[in-house]
């Protein structure tokens, strides 16, 4: 038997939808020779273990944030059972193969670009399994293979993945399916391994694409797909026939990305009339010199054009941004800023910062360009700065300069590994987030304590829309205290945890009912934003019984509830356990 990992992500990452569908793939591709399991790691060791007594070989994928986690597990079974045979695959353990061996001796394999053919080739004992690097000869690298025929490849095996592939999608409100006819991309940029490892688009049938979302819709009862090719429209034929053949009697939602090249208003027009929802289009920046570094160029003429079709269309076109990249000053990012607000995409907007990814051609443009903060794969996830340009040199500063730009809670790279509370002496009044006092709110308060569908991360508190969680605390001789710092996790509480600026709540802190702050509370899930506030103010009077209060206004601006992140869910986040905690100066 073959056990597929997909490895928690690092303990830093918000992160927690982990869906997989290139280990379906692979699960697919190699059924016939053996059984598959395939498990989403939540931390626990022992579930682990136990599954990999019962196999030979096991396999290994994930983001560069998940690198860790995975190391950490082969070292792991390497040590309980050290005949097995332990693989990696995806972008970055390929494009870091030498780094991985010399510093983790548990990789037997690392098999560079897809994974299908080499995986197969190790399973079968092939001395030269395509593709793939072995321990022996970690200097050797052989050519990736050719791209396979994908109208040749099996469907997905749905149904070994978490939640069979199934996410909550804001753009329908509901469940959608995530699903991909193509594989490759038509763009170069220089912050993405899929051109270097897959090569130029290649598309299934669209009878194998229609097929495919009939046998989702009948066996898993959803009708709302999520479409992630990278450029959807890159081939006209596909997408005609595509289109034409869901005009035939089919009613599924589904939404697409594609490239600002291939766009094209008879497509378009088409494509609604089949259920086309809405579209993302990756845009970076607008600076000419920065898409330049990025591999990327597009004209803002015909930007506006596209948007002014789906404007026409009744179509939500989402843009994608990406801030702090080689050559940003304080001017291309307020430039930047004002693009986004002129362009007022009718379907939304994110930012991201630029993440030069070990391996990645990104990274020497990087060194050439500024500095790279950390080589911990655990710090490469968005929203986390490990670039800083040249043209900065506190990174602080800059921190505060892309929060400002971006809306959005940036941090520097460890900032949310170790609890505050942990990282001095001094005297502490610890306060359990679940032993609230008052908990009034419009819909719901309650300890969200994990579900069937998430078992990582931390605890929450949640409480939904605007009102009043009150905590009750007592403390020794109060005329002595001269300062309190209130420490915790904290984050707004939409429904399933869209980002953007528009889902955080205005929060008001209060101690013994008086005002002591007024902040931000973003959404940010899984772990929650690490943040501390002073609690003593001249005009609060301390008493020995106190209440401190979080409000969020019936008339506040944005009213999107708060979490309380508190005990880990799994041994995994142990060490980011955090009660509310009050250190007192004296």
């Amino acid at each position: 038997m073959l056990l597929l990992v997909i490895p928690a992500p690092s303990r830093k990452a918000p992160v927690q939808s982990r869906i997989s569908l290139s280990l379906g793939a692979l699960a697919a591709f190699v059924a016939k020779d053996l059984p598959v399991r395939i498990l989403y790691d939540t931390g626990n060791d022992s579930e682990f273990l136990e599954l990999a007594a019962q196999v030979s070989h096991i396999g290994f994928t994930g983001m560069t944030y998940q690198m860790t986690r995975a190391l950490e597990l082969a070292g792991l079974v390497k040590s309980q059972y050290p005949e097995k045979i332990v693989i990696f695959g995806g972008p970055c353990a390929g494009l870091n193969h030498s780094r991985l061996f010399s510093e983790n001796s548990a990789v037997d394999w690392i098999v560079t670009g897809e994974g299908e053919q080499g995986l197969s080739d190790i399973l079968a004992g092939f001395p030269a399994p395509a593709g793939a690097i072995k321990r022996a000869r970690p200097r050797f690298s052989p050519a990736l293979v050719a791209p396979l025929d994908i109208t040749s490849l099996p469907v997905v095996s749905r149904e070994l993945l978490p939640d069979a592939g199934l996410e909550f999608d804001h753009a329908f409100g509901c469940k959608s399916a995530v699903v991909m006819f193509s594989r490759g991309c038509s763009g170069s940029c220089t912050f993405c391994a899929t051109p270097v490892h897959f090569g130029r688009p290649r598309f299934r049938t669209p009878e194998q694409a229609l097929a495919e979302m009939d046998y989702i819709a009948s066996d898993f009862g959803v009708d709302c797909f999520a479409i992630e090719d990278d450029d959807f429209l890159f081939c006209p034929e596909f997408v005609s026939a595509f289109a034409e053949g869901l005009l035939i009697g089919k009613k599924y939602r589904f939404r697409v990305n594609l490239r600002l090249e291939s766009a094209n208003l008879e497509l378009l027009e088409l494509l609604v009339r089949a259920g086309l929802h809405k579209v993302t289009i990756g845009i970076e920046h607008s600076n000419p010199q920065i898409l330049k570094l990025l591999g990327k160029q597009h004209d803002p003429g015909r930007l506006r054009q596209v948007l002014s079709w789906c404007r026409d269309l009744d179509l939500p076109a989402a843009l994608l941004f990406m801030a702090g990249c080689p050559g940003e000053t304080c001017e291309t990012l307020n430039e930047l800023r004002c693009s986004v607000n002129a362009l007022s995409p009718s379907g939304g907007y994110d930012f991201q910062v630029f993440q030069p990814h070990p391996g990645h051609a990104a990274e020497k443009i990087a060194l050439s360009r500024g500095h790279i903060l950390t080589r911990d794969f655990d710090d490469f996830f968005s929203d986390n700065i490990t670039f800083l340009p040249e043209a900065f040199h506190d990174a602080t500063a800059y921190r505060d300069v892309l929060r400002s730009i971006t809306g959005k809670m940036i941090n520097l790279p460890g900032s949310l590994e170790i609890p505050f509370w942990r990282q001095g002496g001094g005297e502490f009044l610890i306060i359990h987030p679940d032993s609230f006092s008052k908990a009034e709110f419009d819909i719901e308060a309650y300890h969200w304590q994990g579900s069937d569908r998430c078992r990582t991360g931390l605890s929450i508190i949640k409480c939904r829309n605007c009102g009043v969680l009150e905590y009750s605390f007592c403390i020794k001789n109060p005329e002595t205290v001269t300062g309190m710092l209130l420490h915790g996790r904290f984050a707004s509480h939409p429904l399933d945890w869209p980002q953007g600026d528009e889902n955080c709540s205005d929060v008001s802190i209060l101690l013994n009912n008086t005002p002591v702050t007024e902040t931000v509370f973003r959404p940010v899930h899984t772990i929650g934003e690490a943040m501390q506030f002073e609690l003593m103010l001249p005009d609060v009077s301390l008493k020995k019984e106190n209440t401190l209060s979080f409000v969020i206004k019936a008339n506040a601006q944005r009213k999107n509830g708060l979490s309380i992140f508190y005990r880990p869910l799994c041994s995994f986040y142990h060490p980011l356990e955090s009660p509310l905690v009050i250190r007192v100066t004296r």
